[in-house]
């Protein structure tokens, strides 16, 4: 029983390491292949998540000068 249990393990083993061998085999390439794609994608998402940033930071730089203008003309009425 015990020998059954381990002959079990053993090719349980076997098996996960060839799976994970064709999966590295199959990154490998897939990358190879659409690389030119990938970078373009990942380029581009890189670039739009950069725009994104840049313009939150204008947002809210333009929204904290309105908040302190505001303060201001509220402190020269008082």
């Amino acid at each position: 029983m015990a020998k059954r249990a381990m002959q079990q393990a053993v090719w349980t083993a076997i098996g996960l390491t060839v799976a994970r061998l064709l999966l590295i085999w199959f990154e490998a390439w897939t990358i190879a292949k659409y690389q030119s794609l990938i970078l373009t994608f990942f380029g581009g998402f890189s670039i739009s998540f950069l725009l994104f940033l840049l313009v939150d930071e204008i947002t809210e730089r333009t929204a904290a000068k309105k908040r302190r203008r505001e303060h201001s003309v509220d402190a020269l009425r008082q």
